[in-house]
């Protein structure tokens, strides 16, 4: 995957599994071995770039054009048509890990999606800072949206950080449950 860190204490291998398993699991639509072919459309297709969200006005390319107040010290990011900035908290502490996923499950889902069902204009089921339900937007960004703001569906993994068992929440909404909900 060409991810692009620009981090200094972040474990780049629990993170990479971390990414692989929310794309795997939202990535399923219901056909086999659905996920691991996102995995691997998502790997070969798309620029994932990882900065210290401390740093965050040093890149301020990637966000200027939205409007938005970053913040230095709390994960965010955005993505764009198959590319994503992360601005993560640069630690290795398996707390901080926790708290950093959650966004980047989040522009994940906005890849997938991308990826899965489009950039459609499709009707929003819930208020985002999108637009109101029942207003128009693009179904990469409805889906996931709807889902962290409406919904709030969320799934959890574990993984051993060498003497702890750390538990990875993440938004959760697969491409199958997706097309379903919005008849995509």
């Amino acid at each position: 995957m060409p991810i692009d860190w620009y981090t200094k204490n972040i474990n780049i291998q629990d993170y990479y599994k971390a990414f692989r398993r929310i794309v795997m699991f939202n990535g399923h639509d219901s056909t086999h071995l659905s996920g691991k072919l996102m995995w691997d459309l998502i790997t070969s297709k798309w620029r994932i770039r990882v900065f210290s969200a401390a740093d965050s006005a040093k890149f301020a390319k990637y966000y200027e054009h939205l409007n938005i107040e970053p913040s230095t010290g709390m994960a965010w990011g955005v993505t764009g048509l198959r590319e994503m900035a992360l601005f993560l908290v640069d630690s290795r502490n398996p707390r901080i890990m926790m708290q950093n996923i959650m966004p980047c499950g989040h522009e994940l889902n906005h890849a997938i999606m991308q990826e899965a069902v489009g950039t459609t204009h499709i009707m929003r089921k819930f208020d985002t800072p999108d637009g109101k339900a029942g207003t128009k937007g693009p179904a990469a960004t409805v889906v996931v949206h709807d889902n962290w703001y409406g919904s709030k569906i969320m799934r959890r993994f574990w993984i051993w950080k060498g003497f702890m068992w750390v538990r990875i929440t993440y938004p959760y909404i697969p491409v199958w449950q997706a097309k379903q909900k919005y008849n995509l």
